[in-house]
């Protein structure tokens, strides 16, 4: 068994803790917790924000009698800039050298105002390659996230976006049938979305995608088209949504939107056919897909490839914990993948 480790992912809105450890080729979770409506941390950088966070993530820790003080980070796709590129084999020096040139390239700020780190995916000896994830983050984020682990007097052992923690999970234990082609997993977040491409004969997360269409957005149109309140609006998004129950169709009214989102997933699709020569055999929801009743089967019918929720539990030993969860286990991918090494 490897050691106990605790995770946070500091959401736009949101909160999830959890904390876990490899078990017999299984994630085995200690405790997890939510917390939803939280301070908008990173929309307002202020101190009382960052004071309001640091308080909700004590709670959260609190209630789920997590006394670990060394924690790991999980930050959003959307504040950070990343990418999957195959380079040749180099030393460490010249392929740092490398990178910072290669993540000059698509990184819209100043190399010196960015935090850059990589994560080798795979070692290609046969042909003399790498598959490298470089991931880079604005230094003010960086900074900010480390003062709020200090106020919530946390210390943290380690900062990733959910992409890197996700890509983690995924190769070590994402075992899908059929064996050749790719599954599309959707991390549908807040402000914005990511497509991360799973390559099954390699069993490996080989390109990603980001794009500026979230949650939020379908909130948004909720709101304005029914006139409820945020609060009440999002409880008709969670017991509503797509299905056909309830007096008000609302798959109707977030009908423009829902086909924008999925010709998002159409171009990537194409994208990574072309450029992999793959079939896309399914696309798997996570994040905040579950706040959306039947979102899954509303994408699904725009894109004619099977879409689901992804179903976390096979990797995760059963308890109490996780069956608390159950309904909402794929919105804690990131979490599970952050607890493991």
């Amino acid at each position: 068994m490897s050691d106990i480790q605790t995770c946070i992912d500091i959401g736009e809105y949101f909160l999830r803790i959890g904390q876990g450890t490899q078990a017999n080729n299984k994630i085995e979770m200690i405790s997890m917790g939510m917390l939803s409506d939280t301070p908008l941390f990173y929309e307002y950088a202020n101190e009382k924000t960052l004071g309001d966070e640091a308080d909700a993530i004590r709670k959260l820790m609190n209630a789920l009698n997590i006394t670990k003080r060394n924690v790991r980070l999980i930050i959003p796709d959307t504040f950070t800039y990343s990418q999957i590129i195959t380079m040749p084999r180099l030393k460490e020096k010249e392929l740092l050298s490398a990178i910072r040139y290669q993540a000059d390239q698509f990184i819209p700020l100043p190399i010196e105002e960015t935090s850059l780190d990589l994560e080798i995916l795979h070692e290609d000896k046969a042909n003399n390659s790498l598959l490298v994830l470089i991931v880079a983050a604005p230094l003010n984020i960086i900074s900010r996230v480390e003062a709020l682990c200090e106020a919530a007097g946390l210390i943290p052992s380690s900062i990733e976006n959910e992409l890197s923690s996700t890509a983690r999970m995924l190769s070590q234990f994402y075992r899908p049938e059929p064996k050749e082609g790719g599954t599309i997993f959707v991390n549908f977040s807040y402000s914005t979305s990511s497509l991360y491409f799973f390559d099954h004969i390699r069993g490996l997360t080989v390109d990603a995608h980001n794009f500026k269409m979230g949650y939020n957005l379908f909130l948004k149109e909720t709101q304005i088209n029914t006139m409820f309140d945020m609060a009440k609006s999002r409880g008709v998004l969670k017991r509503i949504g797509f299905s056909s129950s309830g007096t008000i169709n609302l798959a109707e009214l977030l009908k423009p939107s829902k086909n924008v989102f999925a010709q998002e997933i159409e171009k990537f699709t194409l994208s990574v056919r072309e450029k992999f020569k793959m079939a896309v055999s399914s696309v798997q929801l996570i994040n905040l897909a579950t706040e959306i009743n039947a979102f899954d089967k509303a994408v699904a019918q725009q894109l004619s490839i099977p879409t689901y929720n992804f179903n976390v539990a096979p990797f995760i030993v059963p308890n109490k914990v996780v069956s608390t969860y159950s309904k909402e286990l794929s919105s804690f991918v990131t979490v599970v993948g952050g607890c493991i090494d």
